[in-house]
């Protein structure tokens, strides 16, 4: 569960112990676990990983810490703050590009890196570049949609109110939102392609992208926000 998440995870064998003592160079960089916050000037790194950059406590776009962990060197934290620069998805993309950079310095050697962002999970905050993007975009409206009639639903969705103008105005504006800061990951994905073809790499790499974890509600069946419901939107 999110609680207490990092601490009840037993780490002591995992896809990068595996892939490690396989002779992979493996790095994580992004989100590892719920609750990974390390305080302590020597922060722990899980077994397996060769490059360890993650973040520190809450996941953010802007105003977040990363465990620097690269080849052994059990770094301090890195701190960003609210420049543009500073834009989580670009920065760990960077990082991402740094390790297959630096990894096929030995082209014999084979490589896995987990790459991990917090887009889009809220509060969402796009980068600057994408932040009127899909401005024109339709308004969700699924059958669903703060649905009129609920009588054939449970008691708890029977309860809901309809949803207002106001409550409807914050759920596109949190769609958009939402969506905006999928762009950037867009482009850091583009970024590691391409940097893979520009090592000869990427007919010779296996590309696997998972979904988020959840889903996320837009004011289906009255439900103005969130991903614990049993309806398939969550």
């Amino acid at each position: 569960t999110n609680v207490p998440g990092f601490s009840a995870f037993n780490d002591s064998s995992t896809l990068a112990t595996w892939l490690h003592d396989s002779g992979y160079k493996t790095a994580l960089i992004g989100k590892y676990l719920n609750r990974y916050s390390p305080t302590s000037t020597n922060p722990y790194i899980p077994p397996g990983w060769d490059w360890f950059q993650a973040f520190r406590g809450n996941p953010g776009y802007y105003s977040y810490s990363l465990t620097n962990y690269v080849n052994g060197v059990n770094g301090t934290s890195v701190s960003y703050g609210t420049k543009e620069s500073d834009y989580s998805t670009d920065v760990l993309a960077g990082k991402a590009v740094d390790f297959i950079n630096a990894t096929e310095s030995n082209d014999a050697q084979p490589f896995f890196l987990y790459f991990s962002v917090n887009a889009p999970h809220n509060p969402s905050t796009p980068a600057n570049r994408h932040s009127t993007a899909y401005s024109s975009i339709a308004p969700h409206r699924p059958p669903s949609f703060n649905e009129q009639d609920v009588s054939d639903k449970p008691s708890w969705i029977k309860s809901l109110s309809l949803l207002t103008s106001s409550q409807i105005s914050t759920i596109d504006a949190n769609r958009k939102n939402e969506l905006r800061t999928l762009l950037a990951v867009d482009e850091a994905i583009e970024t590691v392609k391409n940097t893979l073809q520009a090592k000869g790499e990427l007919d010779n790499t296996v590309i696997i992208f998972l979904g988020s974890d959840n889903g996320f509600h837009w004011g289906e069946h009255r439900i103005r926000t969130g991903k614990q419901s049993p309806y398939e939107e969550a």
